[in-house]
């Protein structure tokens, strides 16, 4: 590291080499600090940063960054620049490259990156289109066809579609998968060959696949320390910007705190921003008005895998993982997700305000819609829409609490995806910790089960004036445990129901209220980038359509 008298004299040098016209001297300056490493650093002492840094693709980062004609080319060298109340805007245009923040600013002087046009900017960790190119393809037979790669993969996608990664059982599980009806594309890595299914007569050789750069290979329980954009500094906003191929996270936020991400869509990552990396708590992490997709994971549920085959490979497939205090979710669309809201607080820290998970859109979810395992102390849940998911809550276990669930719709179709309403587990039975202090009033459910439990002790779980619509009542509704007040039960025909959005009983009061009293209708910002028409795109209309039937407006 140089100290501030060394960079002093190296400025000396330079400004007496340009006065001098020594070109020799100031070529031999700049070798020198290229090769220790300060090339960056220096030339921000030398001039520094504007307060606005432009970022283009035929950018730069000989330029200063002033002036859009003047723009920077690279995300990375900017944010190198950047000092408190610093604003990097980036013009449209695709940036291969993974971002590092190291530094950040104040709570009255954040650093923001932001897209000039919103949603016109994407920084992606995908391939340069020659490595899918010189893949050589050979015949395997049955319709799959493998080619050796330099290094691993794991994640592949074709056009808009995600292929469904094979993990566990090696090659002939993945043979056994793609042989079946309704086999979607798929694929299988073992060094070093790649194998890809397509579809009945459809060869790898003649469409376009993308994957990503080399990652660090995964850690143990499947963990990538990867990012597109890497967050270790705190006060730092990103707005408006599309993150791909992220593979571990499209946002991991190290040692990050008071981070507010805004109008962003995130693919090709497990998670679209994690917060539950590194020593220092990510303390006021907001998350507003954001996507995360994984295409098409629920059709793979729903029209060819197991819930284990899609579970084993792809429970998470988060939005955002939490586990901070002064948490905010809130407006955001998640689609084709495993466990799309993962929020929860660490057990060694004190909470004072928790977290808030309001006005979001989730649809079309392979594993729960809000999962709160761990303390998840001081948690509130209200006004969201949870349409098609497998399980709507996971309390399993809520180890402290207090959380509270309140005014949310949750609306499934018959027989396609729900499994249970809450979802009262510890994975150890009766032996397991118990469940406690968990407060879900207000609330319309309609579905399938209504609970699944193996048998842990609950305490103070209040399940109270609720509209419970559903296809399966056991004879005594709830387990051992559980406070049941005022709440109203119909029981649903197993082939079908009428639609259960508009339908006027469904909004009913619980039973100690009068028959004739309705909530009010039921309605939901914007959810997702506001730059966005999501019937507009593939990817979040296939888990929408569903809604322009049960929505209640």
């Amino acid at each position: 590291m140089t100290t501030a008298g060394q960079r002093q004299h190296f400025k000396s040098r330079v400004a007496r080499a340009i006065n001098g016209r020594r070109l020799l001297d100031l070529l031999m300056l700049l070798v020198f600090a290229a090769s220790t490493a300060h090339v960056a650093g220096l030339w921000s002492d030398i001039k520094p940063a504007p307060r606005v840094i432009y970022v283009a693709p035929d950018g730069s980062n000989w330029h200063d960054g002033s002036h859009p004609r003047r723009a920077l080319k690279t995300v990375q060298f900017a944010a190198d620049r950047a000092r408190p109340g610093s604003e990097i805007v980036i013009l449209p245009g695709v940036y291969h490259e993974r971002v590092h923040l190291r530094r950040g600013g104040t709570a009255a002087n954040p650093i923001t990156i932001r897209a000039q046009q919103p949603g016109t900017v994407t920084i992606t960790g995908e391939a340069p289109s020659h490595v899918t190119a010189n893949w050589r393809w050979k015949s395997e037979g049955d319709d799959v066809y493998s080619t050796q790669v330099d290094y691993p993969v794991y994640r592949l996608r074709c056009d808009q579609r995600t292929l469904y990664r094979v993990i566990y059982g090696g090659l002939d599980k993945f043979r056994e998968l793609v042989a079946r009806p309704h086999a979607m594309p798929a694929f299988y890595f073992e060094a070093p060959r790649l194998y890809v299914f397509l579809g009945p007569e459809q060869n790898p050789g003649n469409v376009r696949l993308r994957t990503h750069r080399r990652v660090p290979v995964p850690r143990e329980w499947g963990e990538f320390k990867s990012a597109q954009i890497w967050c270790e500094a705190d006060h730092v906003k990103l707005e408006a910007l599309q993150l791909d191929f992220g593979i571990g996270s499209g946002i991991l936020l190290w040692n990050a705190a008071h981070v507010t991400i805004s109008d962003c869509s995130v693919r090709g990552s497990t998670f679209g921003i994690d917060g539950t990396r590194g020593l220092k708590p990510s303390v006021g992490l907001t998350v507003e008005n954001c996507l995360y997709h994984n295409f098409p994971q629920a059709e793979w549920r729903q029209r060819w895998l197991s819930w284990d085959e899609v579970y084993a490979s792809y429970s998470s497939s988060s939005l955002v993982a939490s586990q901070d205090d002064q948490s905010v979710v809130r407006n955001n669309l998640v689609v084709h997700a495993g466990d799309a809201l993962q929020v929860t607080t660490r057990d060694d820290r004190p909470v004072r305000y928790g977290a808030l998970i309001k006005e979001n859109l989730l649809a079309a979810g392979t594993d729960d819609a809000f999962e709160f395992d761990g303390p998840a102390r001081n948690i509130t849940v209200s006004h969201n829409l949870v349409y098609n998911f497998h399980q709507n809550l996971g309390v399993s276990p809520v180890l402290d609490g207090p959380v509270l669930i309140t005014d949310n719709l949750f609306l499934h179709p018959a027989d396609e995806l729900n499994g249970s309403q809450i979802k009262l587990i510890s994975n150890h039975g009766p032996t397991g910790p118990a469940i406690r202090n968990v407060a879900v009033s207000g609330n319309t459910f309609v579905g399938n089960w209504l609970y699944w439990t193996d048998g842990c002790p609950l305490s103070n779980v209040a399940i109270r004036d609720n509209v419970f619509a559903v296809q399966h009542l056991r004879s005594s509704k709830w387990p051992t445990g559980v406070k049941d007040q005022g709440n109203r039960y119909v029981k649903l025909p197993p082939g079908g129901y009428p639609n259960p959005g508009r339908e006027r009983q469904w909004f009913q009061a619980g039973n100690d209220q009068p028959a004739t009293e309705t909530r009010k209708p039921w309605s939901l910002p914007h959810p997702g980038p506001r730059w966005m028409d999501p019937w507009g795109h593939e990817c979040t209309r296939s888990a929408l359509e569903g809604l322009t039937k049960s929505v209640v407006q």
